[in-house]
């Protein structure tokens, strides 16, 4: 299963630096967890997966976001890249750097995850945020910053729109076929 994470979803960071992850998107995680997680230890549920619900969070491909991502898909992605030993100096030390800021984050009984303070710092992220899929992952935003993006697409609409189809074309699937 590839994910789809799509829609956005305001929310309020309390002051303890908790956010509640909609129902939604928890069971949307929770499908992805079981596609992804290694098979449950006992040997006599072979076909069960354990998925422990927790999700990774680092900075993301913006200073202001974070990304969250279901922890077993973060793992598959990540292992798939070569040794880091084969990467270029300005790569290791981006994985470096990435790593250093990376959580594993528990969702509590509520669905409550708590955003370490040094992320919070690093992206700005205030009280008011909205979670927005990304298709593989989720991200938060300050509320304001994605208004001022959404307006920023909004603005060029057809060209914005036009440029990504032309870019995306090679990677669109022909009907009747599939990447699995």
């Amino acid at each position: 299963m590839q994910p789809y994470f799509v829609g956005a979803h305001d929310l309020v960071i309390d002051p303890k630096n908790r956010i509640s992850i909609p129902s939604s998107v928890r069971a949307e995680l929770r499908a992805l967890a079981a596609e992804f997680s290694p098979p449950a230890p006992d040997a006599a549920s072979k076909d069960v997966t354990w998925a422990d619900g927790s999700l990774f969070v680092l900075p993301g491909d913006r200073r202001e976001i974070l990304a969250i991502y279901e922890a077993g898909y973060f793992k598959h992605v990540r292992l798939g890249l070569p040794p880091t030993q084969q990467l270029s100096r300005h790569v290791r030390d981006w994985g470096r750097f990435e790593a250093g800021l990376t959580s594993k984050i528990e969702p509590d009984g509520q669905g409550r995850v708590v955003i370490p303070d040094r992320l919070m710092k690093i992206s700005k992220l205030t009280r008011d945020v909205t979670l927005v899929g990304a298709v593989d992952h989720y991200e938060i935003w300050s509320r304001a910053e994605y208004l001022t993006f959404l307006e920023s697409k909004l603005a060029n609409f057809d060209e914005n729109y036009e440029k990504t189809l032309v870019e995306l074309a090679p990677f669109r699937l022909q009907p009747g076929t599939s990447r699995t």
